[in-house]
Formats: structure tokens, C-alpha cells, sequence
């Protein structure tokens, strides 16, 4: 069980992300009280960007005034903004750092990103870039390689914090060039040999369920040739694609990954996996430049130009905690079990659920919905206006209890029905309501209204 720590405050916690949200929407505002765009933002950054048809000059002489509009807001001993301009808008040339250069900047999504100048041929120089979604792949090969085709990086790209892996600047320097060319097909990823061997991630065994996936394989072996709790493991990448069957290929680790692959197994059927199944990383890459952005709008896989904010309507609060920690092994390993993390439900699961819950209303009353559901009725007098409200009680869990509250209307009246079949054939068999009813122990008025009310 986890305690809060002497300086544990969580309304502080809130506050201070608060706050520099707050900045961000700051900063925003007064980029676009001068006309200028932005092209990407984050905690504590927001990258201002040069709209069409405004001229250079003009545009530095805005964006520098967006900074200086924070000046005020200093609570520190150094004077000036709390804002300042970042160094990858200086020129990288040793005598010339304090000469400012046109930035330009390539977005896929959000944290997909690569900062580049142009030299004098128009090719890309990257200054920064994001390896966001390319984490979980192990280096392809030595960063000391030497690519032809491919420039090598600045030394700034590779040292300080927002360093970059040599392969991850080559494939961000292909991305660009790429785009930068015009050419209408994808980039290929197929610049060094080892691109066209199997894809790799590298995990440890840090769960039961990860180092059960072993368990055939340790049998018969000795300690020391098992994998171990928490040991390193490899998970492969299946090839995609129709008619393939769909495997999940793990390997056992090994200094030599040729090695490791040649002992490479399904996970759920124990059975092996050949090198010619597996996918290779230029096939893993080749979907990574077309990766869409959900939160915004004309952010589909292949949209292109300006994307727009979505606007989020609240349906459902859901906690998480530290499992949050394993997403990236949930996502590319594609686990149900103790890492499994469900961060959201589809938007439409609220809408279906209080389209179900105003049916119920009406047909059984808020009193009825609300004890079959425990969900309250002042929730559900919203529910029924078409208000915006929120309900703890999840989603699936309405569902079980409204499908149960209709499986019992449905039982009641096939029941009903029986009954009155029964009443009819009795009323038949004594010729009349009245000796009818003196058989049954009904009053003949209630008899007679009962048959007439059916029909």
C-alpha cells in the first residue's frame, strides 16, 4: 500500500500543471491576437509559426513580442520573460549563434515531431527531433554507422536532454527528405542492411504473466539457461496482413540476436515462429510517418495542412494509477491480463448508455431504473432532459442491470400470457365468466375485464 510522503500534496500537484496550462493558453492567445499560427505545443513550450503571406520580417518582429508580453509575470531574480527562445532557432554554425534562421518543422502527431533548417541546396538539417513511438525498438545497428545517403547529425542532436538515437535521426533525416522531395510514394526505410532484419523490442519478465509465457521453454533447462523474473526477453513483430495467420513471437534473450530469432515461439500456442513470419523494422517503420492524431480534428492518417480542436464533451470519469507505467507493453504486446489498461471508453458507449437509460425510464420509472442500477435519480432526471452529467456507475455495468430489468418485464409478461390462455380455456370448458371464475377463485368482474383487456 502506498502512503503519501511528508511532502505529498496532491492540490499543489494540480495546481502547478494547472498553471502552466494556463501559460500555454496564455502564450496562444497573444500568438494569435498578432495573427500568427502555432505548430505544436507542450508543457511548457509552444512553438509560434509564420502564417502564409506574412513577410519574415514582419513575422520575428511578432513573435518576439509574445515572449516579451510575460515580463510582468517574472516572480524571479533574473529580469526579463519566463519565456524564452529556444536555442534551435540559432543558426548551428560555430561565429554564428547569435544569428537567428529560419526554423521549419514536420508534424505527424502529437510528440511526432522533427525541427530542421534548410542549407543553401534546400536539404533538411534536423536540429531537433522525437522519438516518441520508436522506443520500444531496439538500435538496428552501431550508432557510428556510415550511411551514404544520409548526412550525419549535428553533435547537438545526439547530447543534452532532448537527445536523439543515431537510427532515430536517420529516420526522422528520411521522413523529411522524403516530404521535402514531393515524391507522392512512401518513404522506404531500406538505407542499411540491418533495417531489413526482424524487429525487436527488449522487455524484462517483470510480471507472472510475462515470464509465463516461458514456461515451456524453461522446462528441462537449468537455472541458469532460463529467463528469469525479471530477466530480459524479446518480443518480435508478426508480419500484418490478409490471410496471415496472427501469431505473437517472443524469444528468449540472447547477446546474439540471430540467435535469440532462431529461438523464436508463439506465446499462446508454444509453437515455433520462422525469421520469414516476422516483420522487419522497415516494415514496422513504414506505417510511423501516416500515424494519425485523434485529439484533433483533420488529423486522419494521411490529412495534410492545418488540424483543428476537438470539442470534448465529458461522459465518464475513470481513475488509473501506476498501471499507466506498462502502457507501451499493453500497446505493442497487445496483453489483456494484469497489464491490461483500459485508459477510456468509446465516446459512444455514454451516448448508448443514456439513450438505454431514458428508454428504461419511461418504461419502468426513475424509481425502478435507479434501484436496478444504482444510478441516481436526480442523474437520471438529467439523463432524461439531455443534460450533461456524469455517472460512476460504469457503463457496462447499466447495461447488465437494464438488460436484466427488461429480461424480467419479458418474463412477467410471458407469464401473463400463460395465465390468461389458462383463464380462457377454463372459461371455455364451464361455459361462462361467472362459473369460470367460481373455479379459479376470481371475481368474475376482474375475470371479464382481464379477457376483454387482451382481446
Amino acid at each position: 500500500m502506498e502512503r503519501p510522503g511528508p511532502y505529498f500534496h496532491p492540490l499543489l500537484a494540480t495546481l502547478i500543471t494547472g498553471a502552466a496550462r494556463l501559460l500555454l493558453a496564455l502564450a496562444e492567445y497573444q500568438a494569435r491576437t498578432r495573427g500568427l499560427d502555432w505548430a505544436f505545443c507542450d508543457t511548457d513550450s509552444l512553438a509560434i509559426a509564420q502564417p502564409e503571406g506574412m513577410a519574415e520580417a514582419d513575422f520575428l518582429r511578432l513573435a518576439l513580442e509574445v515572449p516579451k508580453a510575460f515580463e510582468s509575470l517574472n516572480p524571479y531574480a533574473f529580469g526579463g520573460s519566463v519565456l524564452k527562445i529556444e536555442a534551435v532557432n540559432y543558426d548551428w554554425r560555430e561565429g554564428y549563434e547569435d544569428q537567428l534562421r529560419p526554423l521549419y518543422c514536420f508534424a505527424i502527431s502529437s510528440k511526432r515531431y522533427a525541427l530542421f533548417n534548410l542549407d543553401e541546396a534546400g536539404r533538411p538539417i534536423l536540429r531537433k527531433a522525437s522519438a516518441h513511438g520508436l522506443g520500444h525498438l531496439m538500435e538496428p545497428y552501431d550508432k557510428d554507422a556510415d550511411i551514404k545517403l544520409i548526412p550525419k547529425p549535428l553533435p547537438s542532436l545526439l547530447k543534452g536532454k532532448d537527445r536523439v538515437a543515431r537510427w532515430h535521426y536517420d529516420v526522422w533525416h528520411t521522413i523529411v527528405s522524403h516530404a521535402l522531395s514531393g515524391a507522392s510514394m512512401a518513404p522506404r526505410f531500406g538505407y542499411h542492411p540491418k533495417l531489413r532484419g526482424p524487429a525487436v523490442s527488449r522487455y524484462s519478465a517483470t510480471s507472472p504473466e510475462l515470464l509465463g509465457w516461458f514456461d515451456a521453454y524453461n522446462e528441462g533447462r537449468p537455472y541458469e539457461d532460463q529467463v528469469k523474473p525479471h530477466g530480459f526477453m524479446y518480443a518480435l513483430h508478426a508480419k500484418r496482413g490478409a490471410g496471415r495467420a496472427k501469431v505473437s513471437p517472443v524469444a528468449p534473450f540472447d547477446r546474439d540476436l540471430d540467435v535469440a530469432i532462431r529461438s523464436a515461439f508463439d506465446r499462446k500456442t508454444r509453437a515455433p515462429v520462422s525469421r520469414e513470419c516476422l516483420e522487419s523494422y522497415a516494415q514496422a517503420l513504414a506505417p510511423y510517418p501516416f500515424h494519425p492524431e485523434d485529439k484533433f480534428l483533420n488529423g486522419r492518417a494521411f490529412d495534410q495542412g492545418e488540424t483543428l480542436p476537438r470539442h470534448v464533451e465529458v461522459s465518464e470519469v475513470i481513475y488509473i494509477g501506476k498501471e499507466a507505467d506498462h502502457w507501451e507493453e499493453s500497446f505493442f504486446l497487445g496483453e489483456t491480463g494484469d497489464i491490461g489498461i483500459a485508459y477510456s471508453r468509446d465516446p459512444g458507449d455514454a451516448a448508448g448508455a443514456f439513450v438505454a437509460l431514458r428508454e428504461a425510464v419511461e418504461a419502468f420509472g426513475a424509481l425502478a431504473v435507479s434501484e436496478a442500477t444504482g444510478v441516481p435519480r436526480s442523474t437520471l432526471a438529467k439523463v432524461v432532459q439531455g443534460s450533461p452529467t456524469n455517472t460512476r456507475v460504469p457503463h457496462y455495468i447499466i447495461a447488465q442491470k437494464l438488460k436484466g430489468l427488461w429480461a424480467k418485464r419479458g418474463a412477467e409478461a410471458d407469464a401473463r400470457e400463460a395465465r390468461l390462455r389458462h383463464w380462457k380455456s377454463v372459461v371455455e370448458a364451464e361455459g361462462g365468466i361467472r362459473p369460470a371464475a367460481r373455479k379459479l377463485g376470481i371475481d368474475p368482474s376482474n375475470l371479464a375485464k382481464a379477457i376483454r383487456n387482451a382481446g
